[in-house]
């Protein structure tokens, strides 16, 4: 047989055959086969994984941009990317409203977590909510293929009335074998703060995300370093060098963002990082806005978003080192 012949090929059996009684005898494979069988199954997942990552880095810039409505313009998304949300300051109702524009333009979206989020209403626009295993979810994603222009919700299942998570492998199989276009991840909590700084377990970001959104509400902007303002007072306190209780800064939340301890922790090394300004909702805020901005860009990152959910509208406007702000402003 073939399985003989390739054991003699590498230089041990990978069958055996017993003897057996009335009923005849059996053929299993041996422990050196089953062994070798897994082996296997991991190159071929580590090639793959490579290959992915291969073609990302030397092919990306032939790669066209997708056909996206002018509200989603500014984040410059191609085919298939894994978008991850951390971070704080309204990451969950920017997540939804970018799938809402993305299902507008009639992509395949799912929405999923590999922390905890809360369930989401009918103002979120979800078309399917399914809880369960992987095993489970698949097989129901396979019986009931997502539609183009469909978002769908997907759980491993409910914990204290929050979405539970799902695995970072189970994520980037959906986007490999074609169930979806666009995978939207939450990978984070902030008790619902404007900023935050990772604690040791934080954040769970899927390996093959594309793109890190990380979020800060400008409204933390002038508050004290505590827990009434902030989530992790005191570790957000050791990454930008302020006390307790004094007042966060431009200067000092930029530090933290930009930090591999705070805003970048995590991020897959192909991954794209992008900081996220948001709630810049009305002329008051633009102010602290820009000054944030600034303070980013002074640290390091080339590029930024400014942005607000208000009134359950999307707008996102690009800022980059190479433009002045008044050209990003009133853009």
């Amino acid at each position: 047989s073939l399985l003989k012949q390739a054991g003699l090929r590498v230089g041990f059996p990978l069958i055996e055959s017993q003897a057996g009684g009335a009923g005849g005898g059996i053929t299993a494979v041996t422990p050196k086969g089953k062994a070798l069988m897994k082996a296997y199954k991991h190159f071929i997942k580590e090639s793959d994984t490579f290959l992915k990552e291969s073609f990302i880095e030397h092919f990306t810039p032939f790669m066209q941009k997708v056909a996206l409505p002018p509200a989603l313009e500014p984040l410059n998304l191609h085919a298939k990317e894994v978008i991850t949300f951390v971070g704080s300051g309204g990451k969950t109702s920017l997540m939804y409203l970018i799938a809402n524009a993305l299902a507008g333009a009639g992509k395949r979206v799912v929405i999923t977590t590999t922390t905890k989020i809360g369930i989401p209403g009918d103002e979120r626009k979800i078309r399917r909510l399914l809880i369960g295993d992987e095993s489970q979810l698949r097989f129901k994603l396979d019986s009931y293929p997502i539609l183009k222009g469909e978002i769908v919700a997907l759980a491993g299942g409910i914990v204290n009335e929050k979405l539970d998570s799902l695995s970072a492998d189970f994520i980037n199989d959906l986007l490999e074998d074609d169930v979806t276009d666009y995978i939207l991840v939450e990978a984070d909590g902030s008790s619902r703060k404007p900023f935050k700084a990772p604690a040791e377990h934080e954040p769970p970001i899927p390996p093959c995300s594309t793109l890190v959104l990380y979020v800060i509400g400008v409204d933390c902007l002038g508050n004290t370093i505590d827990s009434l303002h902030m989530h992790r007072p005191e570790l957000i306190s050791e990454l930008c060098g302020l006390n307790e209780g004094e007042v966060l800064t431009a200067g000092a939340a930029a530090e933290v963002a930009m930090s591999h301890l705070g805003g970048k922790k995590n991020v897959p090394p192909k991954a794209r990082w992008l900081p996220v300004i948001n709630k810049v909702d009305n002329e008051s805020v633009l102010e602290p806005a820009i000054n944030l901005a600034k303070a980013l860009i002074r640290r390091g990152t080339s590029e930024l978003m400014l942005s607000s959910t208000a009134g359950d509208k999307l707008m996102l406007r690009h800022w980059s080192r190479d433009k002045t702000a008044l050209d990003n402003i009133n853009k």
